[in-house]
């Protein structure tokens, strides 16, 4: 069998970023916590979680002076700012803290927030806090065609891992509504952009896609639905998931990574695919 690779595989920026803070962080030998899973990806959290990392759902029961990672994926800075003596170590992508600060200007100058994402997901939870519980979350054009602005003028963005193609779309919508005054922002990281268009390019080349990511990640969730509108497609965290009657007359597999996901994982799934094409010889 043949087996393609997307271009853009293992950790984006972001992430990369957020495990090394994490790391250096752990090295310094102090009790080190993390506010929620620093990443959505259970492999690269359990070992961390071997070097040091205790994961915490609240900061309830922690001590002054402890040490304490808040995720990549960001977190409300009026949660924290009740607890001057702890230390923060913010790993929050630089792309999610544009979106954050952008959000909060567009929130102080009046602006109605509109916001194409999931409303359970982190970061979009954490958007909404910062506009003071004003914004409103859209998921899909159904939901933006049948809302009704309440302002004269609006903003609309989006999570920063959300479909390129449903933003668009979403646009469109709103330039049909009545307001003065409507601005656009695509909040979405070019990183997950281009992992988006490569996997739509390998989907279109593969018979089958394998896409390697945490179950709960949204830009692989979202990877593996651009695959799945084209190809048959396998959403996996790792090569344990593979199947043998997944390759049943199959010449061309795609692989396509999460952003969180590591860039070995995709050695493993490439030997586990040439063990069972071998076997099957």
């Amino acid at each position: 069998m043949n087996i393609i690779v997307s271009k853009y595989a293992g950790f984006c920026f972001g992430v990369k970023r957020a495990v090394n803070i994490t790391e250096q962080t752990l090295e310094k030998g102090k009790k080190v916590f993390s506010f929620g899973p620093i990443i959505h990806n259970n492999w690269v959290v359990k070992k961390l979680s071997d070097k040091g990392l205790k994961v915490v759902k609240s900061f309830t029961g922690r001590k002054k002076n402890d040490t304490i990672i808040l995720p990549s994926h960001g977190i409300d800075i009026k949660k924290i700012a009740k607890y001057p003596d702890m230390d923060f170590v913010d790993t929050t992508c630089p792309f999610v803290k544009k979106a954050q600060n952008l959000i909060k200007e567009l929130d102080e100058t009046g602006y109605e927030i509109l916001i194409l994402g999931d409303k359970n997901h982190t970061e979009v939870k954490c958007f909404v806090n910062i506009s003071n519980g004003r914004a409103r979350v859209f998921d899909n054009k159904k939901e933006i065609k049948a809302y009704k602005l309440k302002k004269r003028k609006a903003a609309f963005l989006s999570q920063t891992t959300q479909s390129v193609v449903k933003f668009k779309q979403m646009c469109e919508e709103l330039l049909e509504k009545n307001c003065d005054e409507l601005r656009i922002f695509n909040t979405i990281c070019m990183d997950s952009q281009n992992r988006q268009d490569e996997a739509r390019n390998i989907a279109g080349k593969a018979d089958i896609v394998i896409v390697i990511g945490g179950k709960h990640s949204a830009n692989t969730k979202r990877l593996a639905g651009v695959c799945a509108q084209l190809k048959k497609t396998y959403h996996i965290e790792s090569e344990d998931e593979i199947e043998r009657s997944w390759f049943k007359g199959v010449k061309t597999v795609g692989i396509v990574t999460g952003a969180s996901t590591p860039g070995k994982f995709i050695e493993r799934v490439r030997s586990r695919i040439k063990r069972l094409e071998t076997e099957n010889a």
